[in-house]
């Protein structure tokens, strides 16, 4: 390699190269980025920070996207964006080989859960709706005021 690198254009080397059989798998260095790209499909892929590639890893690219642990990552200008909550969004200029799973605000929704001995409904002053999650003797009552709390538990207001 150092005679080629020393002799470009050398009849030597020109006569190797023309003999030599491509490689199947090609491999670019991107010394700026300091990342590997691959060639396939007739263009140059981003293929990560490592020789072997992100699928390594659990990464797999399928149609134009990398996709990690049921995330989907896409990578432009030099820029990763993650698809979460229906939009694309910014995630970080590198990316490590296992990221974490996006951390949204906490959901707090106050419950009572309704016990199995207890006060009787026919003797309440009201009625109150109940929200009903799972069937039969497995499932659990719990007292509820609006059906979009209920969906939040998987169950159904009756």
């Amino acid at each position: 390699m150092k005679f080629v690198q020393k002799y470009r254009g050398h009849p030597k080397v020109c006569n190797w190269c023309k003999k030599a059989k491509a490689p199947s798998v090609i491999w670019k260095w991107d010394s700026t980025d300091k990342v590997w790209f691959r060639w396939y499909d007739g263009k140059w892929h981003y293929w990560g920070p490592s020789k072997h590639g992100f699928t390594a890893k659990g990464w797999t690219w399928y149609k134009g996207y990398w996709h990690h642990n049921g995330w989907i990552f896409k990578h432009v200008k030099g820029m990763w964006y993650r698809f979460q909550a229906h939009k694309w969004v910014r995630y970080s200029r590198t990316i490590t080989i296992n990221p974490t799973p996006p951390r949204g605000p906490k959901i707090c929704r106050p419950f009572f859960m309704l016990k199995k001995f207890g006060f009787p409904s026919s003797l309440g002053s009201k009625t109150l709706p109940r929200c009903k999650v799972g069937a039969g003797k497995s499932a659990i009552w719990y007292m509820w005021k609006d059906r979009a709390n209920c969906r939040f538990l998987g169950g159904k207001l009756v």
